[in-house]
């Protein structure tokens, strides 16, 4: 048996009901046992202060597992899914296949180049299927079924083509790079005040003597390729020792949100910089800051720049 991570926003019926219908697509093309978030982890029936605890234990147990050999992901909107995303640079670095499947109608150019998702996501994917089109019928509702169905049966039919692959698995080792003490990306410091946040911070702790980088996947000033910036902001998180990443936008952007999963699994150092006094409130009054794939998967939240730049410097002066 297969063993498939099905990874897809779960917070309302139609996204629940989508995974079912990706499910059965995925049944009819491949031998495999799946598992999907909240169904699997009996979300609805669980109780108590510590339930989303939980429910992040039993997917991070997942995509732990050695018998996974394939996450698949439905991956749609502006914003993509933050929890996803982490979702996609976890299994990355355990090395595990990543299939996503897009049925919307957005993609994105920077200085004439075109990509349908960030970077990063691009370079950690190890194959996709890109699907918007609506086969017409005398219902609309029947054209939407029929147009959903056969986006994920021919998704369904690429996956089993990827996973009957000798060896899929990606190589995710760094290139030759001198060691890193701090990474950091404030979403890939595509705003000018994400660029004056990390450029201070990276002076400030540069004057103390430490070796920092900053993400650079999406600046302008630079000939590289977009793909090739979004590998090199790969590089430099695996050869860091801290990862510090911004999260004061409404979603985590979702090549910062990948590289956060990438860290977790490789057992670095997260440090959030979420200024806002904002909670999101869930069930059994859990309180979040994030989604729950990102709150549990960092070891510090800073509230300031001055607060981010102090706990870094303690921190590397103890290793010193």
């Amino acid at each position: 048996m297969k063993n498939i991570y099905i990874g897809m926003s779960l917070f309302n019926y139609s996204d629940k009901m989508q995974s079912e219908y990706l499910e059965k697509q995925l049944h009819s093309n491949v031998e495999l046992k799946t598992f999907m978030p909240f169904r699997d982890t009996n979300e609805d029936e669980l109780e108590g202060d510590n339930k989303t605890k939980i429910v992040y234990d039993e997917d991070i147990k997942r995509l732990d597992s050695k018998d996974l050999k394939m996450m698949v992901a439905l991956y749609d909107g502006i914003c993509k899914d933050e929890g996803i995303s982490l979702e996609i640079g976890y299994a990355f670095g355990k090395g595990v296949p990543i299939f996503i499947i897009n049925t919307d109608f957005i993609w994105y150019e920077l200085s004439k180049e075109k990509y349908i998702f960030d970077p990063i996501i691009e370079n950690m994917c190890s194959g996709y299927h890109h699907y918007y089109y609506i086969n017409k019928e005398k219902d609309f509702f029947d054209s939407l079924v029929n147009s959903q169905n056969k986006a994920f049966s021919v998704a369904g039919r690429k996956i089993k083509a990827l996973i009957d692959n000798v060896n899929p698995i990606r190589n995710i080792r760094p290139i030759d790079l001198d060691r890193i003490d701090v990474f950091i990306d404030f979403g890939g410091n595509k705003y000018e005040y994400q660029r004056e946040l990390t450029n201070w911070l990276k002076k400030s702790l540069s004057e103390w003597g430490f070796k920092v980088e900053i993400s650079q996947r999406f600046f302008k000033n630079n000939e590289q390729l977009i793909s090739e910036k979004a590998k090199n902001d790969i590089n430099n998180l695996l050869n860091a020792d801290y990862f510090v990443f911004l999260g004061d936008e409404v979603e985590v952007n979702p090549g910062t949100a990948a590289l956060l999963g990438l860290s977790k699994s490789l057992n670095k150092r997260n440090i959030i910089y979420e200024s806002s006094e904002l909670e999101i409130m869930g069930e059994n009054g859990h309180k979040m800051k994030k989604n729950l794939m990102i709150d549990f998967s960092v070891d510090v939240i800073t509230k300031s720049k001055q607060s981010t730049l102090d706990y870094l410097i303690r921190e590397l002066e103890v290793q010193r």
